[in-house]
């Protein structure tokens, strides 16, 4: 199992997704004799869009979190857990599951802009606005920041975050259909021509 458990990673390093699916298709088979090999299926079941039965065996890891080796450990098992929930549909479980791992550490940038997503259609977008605002404005930041904005019928905010980014990435063509969609439902007619 740790054999496989360091092969797969030097795959995902190596961005090779079709060995990584491969590789998973065997790992689902297994019957796991340690903790890396549990964590290992459940993400190997995750990739391969088995997400109910990832889901049982993330459920009892979750339960035992503090009792996993480290940090690192704890990070791994609650993001797959939490983008496992969200795939499931799961709103208010993966909400809880990204609550936790920011409490656990610092969000990356897109851990962080996924967890905002997640927040938002769990209808909690004031709690997503929050969360964006927490970090870096990258472009997908703001994309999302924007959308979030316009969601809430927040037009004006949605065009003032919308025209930041256009100032940083004058070229990105969905910000200027973005744009123009919030000027003309803000019905500033001028800037949506």
């Amino acid at each position: 199992e740790g054999l496989l458990v360091r092969l797969r990673g030097a795959m995902m390093r190596l961005d090779r997704q079709a060995d990584v699916a491969a590789l998973d298709q065997v790992i689902a088979r297994i019957e796991p004799k340690t903790l890396d090999g549990l964590i290992l299926k459940g993400m190997a079941l995750q990739n391969l869009h088995r997400n109910a039965e990832a889901d049982r065996i993330f459920a009892p890891l979750l339960a035992h979190l503090d009792q996993l080796y480290d940090d690192a450990t704890r990070r791994d098992v609650l993001l797959a857990a939490a983008r496992n929930a969200a795939n499931l549909g799961e709103q208010a479980r993966a909400v809880e599951r990204y609550a936790r791992l920011q409490s656990l550490s610092a969000l990356t940038d897109e851990v962080r802009d996924e967890y905002a997503g997640v927040l938002a259609q769990a209808g909690q977008t004031t709690q997503a606005i929050k969360v964006l605002e927490q970090g870096p404005a990258s472009p997908r930041t703001l994309k999302l920041l924007a959308s979030i904005h316009s969601s809430r019928k927040e037009f004006d905010q949605a065009i003032a975050v919308l025209r930041r980014l256009l100032q940083a990435s004058p070229d990105d063509i969905s910000a200027h259909r973005l744009l123009a969609d919030n000027a003309s439902w803000a019905h500033q007619y001028d800037l949506a021509a």
